[in-house]
């Protein structure tokens, strides 16, 4: 059916296909991002342009142009022709990473393309000599061409070794071109290119032509399967992830019942035990005499109250319903007026309306409670205070709890300081969160505990001092 065309209307036809290819390419880089796709669309620019100049240097030759102008049009069409062999070379060990699966063919593609940079170098000296076209250069330019065709050749079988079905669209393709060329370079060497105009297949550009649209349709089946098989494993990694998701909230699940069992056994069980031997206790000294018999059963009473309180911070710990802020705020305000029950300090407790918070783990919430219960009975204990502001509060970057004194204050630098300074920082490293301290003699004391997003999966404690106003706080 293409005897039917002249050589014109094939061009034409031809080029279409090209352009068609040529927007293909471009479309799906654009689509996908993918470096093969911006290499091939560059490889067939350039075959596109080499026909084109190849075209004008005939024109030029038919219209008596200088010889000068002539000598350009066959520098130029001679390196378009061989960065396009360059970038064919860089897209195919890219697409078949063949770094990885064949050195050797790396090693033959690098071949060609030194060999096409030192056809370059040679074109252009010839070009300024004033030297293109002679027998020298031009025996010179159809060797280096039956070069370039040998090594390409050699590359074909390596890489049918490899035995991967895609890229044998990719060996199919590229057989086709390496066809068309030499069919082409024979033509022109042997004085079957008589260039007749209703005779398409006299021109060497036909067969070259025909050979590039054959391997472009190839490649772009190859790279599409390509394409296909990779989202296939991305779906079936998907598919594991999210299977490992489902299986790691089955066991959290199992986790939590396992934490509400053990919370639910200690309640019932150890803390009706202590409860017994504390109301026991307070029974018996009603009915002994002896002074220090009734100190040791007040001991005791008071010691198995103390387990109680611990052990109702460990349940609550435990219990996978108390995970949310609204629960640490209120265990948080239950403590702080269990302690301060017998004192005169006042107390202002600012820990409603919280939101949730994601990533504040079972360790972390625990860490958050107790840095409050330490700093809390440090204020009781060492800070002679009479006013005491607590603050637990969800912020744009994550959580923040305040505590506040108008006390003594003390110095940080002390090292005799009754404040349980370590303890806090200790547990605040533990947490990962952000630990300020503002405090000076007489002054008061206020210690911030920021736990920003980042640092609920990446802990990294940072102590600072900086300067804390009562509005922030109230």
């Amino acid at each position: 059916m293409l005897l039917l065309f002249d050589y014109k209307t094939l061009r034409i036809f031809m080029d279409g296909m090209l352009c068609m290819m040529l927007a293909y390419t471009l479309i799906s880089y654009f689509w996908h991002h993918k470096q093969t796709y911006s290499l091939y669309s560059l490889y067939l620019f350039c075959i596109f342009w080499y026909l084109y100049l190849n075209d004008q240097y005939h024109l030029d030759i038919d219209q008596h142009a200088s010889v000068r102008q002539i000598q350009f049009g066959m520098l130029t069409e001679s390196i378009v022709q061989c960065f396009s062999f360059i970038i064919y070379g860089r897209f195919a060990v890219l697409l078949m990473d063949l770094q990885t699966n064949d050195k050797t063919s790396v090693k033959l593609i690098n071949a060609i393309s030194i060999l096409s940079l030192l056809l370059i170098i040679v074109d252009v000296v010839s070009y300024m000599t004033g030297t293109t076209g002679n027998s020298i250069q031009g025996n010179f330019h159809s060797f280096s061409r039956y070069v370039l065709a040998a090594l390409a050749l050699a590359t074909v079988p390596r890489i049918l070794r490899l035995k991967n079905q895609i890229l044998s669209f990719f060996i199919t393709g590229t057989s086709f071109y390496l066809i068309g060329a030499i069919l082409g370079l024979v033509m022109f060497q042997t004085g079957w290119a008589t260039r007749q105009p209703e005779k398409p297949f006299t021109f060497p550009m036909t067969p070259l032509e025909i050979g590039v649209i054959l391997e472009s349709v190839c490649v772009m089946i190859g790279i599409s399967l390509l394409n296909r098989r990779s989202e296939r494993e991305k779906i079936r990694i998907q598919a594991q992830l999210i299977e490992q998701l489902q299986e790691n909230e089955r066991k959290q699940t199992r986790l939590n019942n396992l934490r509400d069992e053990i919370a639910l056994d200690l309640h019932d069980e150890i803390g009706s035990q202590l409860s017994s031997i504390s109301i026991l206790s307070q029974t018996t000294s009603q009915y002994v005499v002896d002074a220090k018999v009734q100190d040791r059963l007040q001991t005791i009473s008071q010691t198995a109250r103390q387990v109680m309180d611990s052990m109702r911070e460990i349940v609550w710990s435990l219990n996978s319903s108390s995970n949310s802020l609204q629960h640490i705020g209120l265990c948080i305000q239950e403590t702080a007026y269990s302690l301060f029950a017998d004192s005169t300090i006042q107390l202002y407790i600012e820990c409603d309306q919280l939101d949730e918070l994601t990533g504040l783990t079972h360790k972390q919430r625990r860490e958050l409670y107790l840095i409050a219960k330490e700093c809390l009975t440090n204020i009781l204990r060492h800070a002679q205070a009479t006013r005491v502001w607590i603050q637990l509060r969800t912020t744009p970057d994550g959580l923040l709890l305040c505590l506040k004194d108008d006390g003594k204050g003390f110095s940080i630098a002390s090292k005799t300081s009754g404040i349980g300074l370590q303890s806090v920082r200790q547990r605040a490293h533990q947490l990962g969160a952000l630990l300020t301290i503002n405090t000076a003699d007489g002054q008061g004391t206020t210690v911030l505990i920021t736990l920003q997003s980042h640092q609920l999966t990446n802990p990294n404690p940072i102590i600072s001092h900086r300067q804390i106003t009562d509005h922030e706080v109230r």
